[in-house]
Order: structure tokens, then sequence, then C-alpha cells
């Protein structure tokens, strides 16, 4: 068994036929199949199974291509750190899209002062997205803002965030202290697209409160939610970090829900197999040191 046949195997099982790996690594068709034989009969199990022309892993095929990842990315790590005679690496962080829009920035810029050697490449995707990119290894780290169920990966609660009701200041909300739960069945929302940790918190919060509400627009950038709400074309739910400067400025009004708990924290994600490396200590030590919500306590006063 061989590097050679993991990379083959990874390919397969990325796309779901053996051609595609030919053509990545500009081989044939049978050489890739014969790769794949001879790594089920090392390990002595069924691989892929064939249905109707198509391969579907199997559940011993998913236990190696867990390995397999995590194998082939640490080796080219490797290759990356002996041959580079400028000793640059990358690292590859991954952020949802409320993080990408209210921190990544910063987090980079102290990154490329404090490890200038450090090639920083980000990669901004929702929850759901960052965490399957953060098992197929294709990102070394992630701050996230959703729940992470994988068993495979370690999450790290590190950053203090709530979300808060966003409003135009001409919609009635604005004269308001604190909204009544009941008010919310009352208007038009515009959300954060399924998949995202802002919509998760929301959907469970309002399920729990047995409160229904109307889903008017679905979004996954800010800036859109953020543009439609100061329009009064609905409210909406977001970090309180993301309108930090709108409430400042009093373009938009945030409130806060009464009984409604949307406290949260901000996570680091990685691989429980990945290699920890100096760059990924040192981004972690820079997340460490962002303000905690006791910073940004002056903006819910205004609220």
């Amino acid at each position: 068994m061989t590097l050679r046949h993991l990379k083959l195997f990874i390919e397969v099982a990325d796309t779901g036929k053996m051609s595609l790996a030919a053509a990545k690594y500009y081989i044939s068709q049978p050489t890739v199949s014969q790769a794949i034989k001879e790594l089920e009969e090392y390990y002595n199990v069924l691989l892929f199974e064939r249905l109707s022309k198509k391969l579907y892993i199997t559940k011993d095929g998913k236990k190696l291509l867990r390995y397999a990842r995590t194998v082939v990315q640490t080796f080219d790590e490797l290759e990356e750190r002996m041959f580079d005679r400028k000793h640059t690496h990358t690292l590859r962080i991954g952020a949802t899209i409320t993080v990408a829009n209210s921190l990544i920035t910063d987090i980079a810029a102290t990154m490329a002062i404090k490890s200038p050697d450090t090639q920083v490449n980000v990669y901004t995707d929702n929850t759901r997205g960052i965490v399957s990119r953060i098992l197929k290894s294709e990102l070394d780290i992630a701050l996230v803002e959703g729940e992470v169920k994988s068993l495979d990966i370690v999450s790290i609660p590190c950053i203090e965030d709530i979300l808060v009701l966003v409003c135009s200041p001409i919609h009635r909300f604005a004269k308001m202290d604190i909204i009544p739960i009941e008010e919310l069945g009352n208007e038009n929302f515009i959300v954060r697209e399924l998949g995202s940790g802002t919509r998760e918190l929301f959907d469970s919060s309002m399920a729990q409160m047995k409160s229904r509400v109307t889903i008017g627009w679905e979004c996954n950038t800010p800036e859109v939610m953020k543009k439609a709400v100061s329009n009064n074309l609905g409210v909406s739910v977001m970090s309180v970090r993301l309108v930090r400067e709108e409430i400042e400025n009093q373009t938009l009004c945030a409130r806060l829900v009464k009984d409604c708990n949307w406290s949260r924290q901000f996570s680091v994600i990685y691989h429980k197999d990945k290699y920890m490396t100096e760059s990924m200590r040192a981004i972690m030590e820079i997340i460490k040191s962002i303000e905690t919500l006791e910073s940004v306590k002056s903006l819910i006063k205004m609220i």
C-alpha cells in the first residue's frame, strides 16, 4: 500500500468514477481499478459497491477515507515544509459568513504581522459547508458560529456573541424597548439560509417558544439582509457584531426579544486527527485574544 493508492482511492471516493480519477492523474482507468483492488486485498475489505454502473462507497470505505485524507494531507504538509526554501507556509482558514463579515479580516491582518512567513488563505461558507471541508482536509482550521455535531471534529468555544432583532428606524419595533415574542408572528423575516449557524439558532428558539414566523427572504449575504431591513422590507435576526456600525450610526435599530436566549459562542474547529502546526497554534492564540462581549456591551445598552 502506497501514498499513490490512497490518492487514487480518495479521488474515486470524491467523484464516484474511476475514469475521472484516471483523467486527473493521467493514467488509464484499468490502472485505477487495479489500485483499488490492491487496497481491498491489502485490508481484506470491500471499498466500493457497483450498482447500476455507479460506485458507492461502503462502510469500510468511509472508514479508510477518513484516515486516507489525513495521511495524504500530512504528507503534503511535510513536502511543503521540507522543500520550501523560503520557509513560507500556507494556512487554510475557514470562516462562516457572520464570522467572515465581522472578524476574519482583523484575524488575518494580525496573523500577517505576527507570522509573516505564513500565507493565509480564507474560505467562507455556512457552518455546514465549512464542516464538510474540514472533514475532507480541504481546510486546516476554521471559526464557525454554528453547532458542530461530527465526532471527528474538535470544537472549542472561544468568542462570545449574541443575536439581536434588527429593524428599520421607522419600523414599529424601533419604538419598543423589548419585543414581546407574540409580536414576531406579524412580521416578514429576512433570514440566513439553511445550514447557517445563525439560522439554526433562530429556528430552534422559535420552535422551543412555539412561535411561528413568516420567512420572506433567505439570504447568505449579510449586506443584502441589512439593506433589505433598512428599506423596511422586513425584520431580521443577526449577530450584534455584524450591525455594530449601523447601531452606532442609527441607520438600523436592534432590539432584544423577551424570553429569547440568543447568546452563543463562535468556535474554533479542526479535524481530530489533524497535526497541530505552529501556524494553527498562532491563529488560535489570535482568536482567543479577540474582544469579549463585555467590550460590545455598549451596543446592547443602545438597544
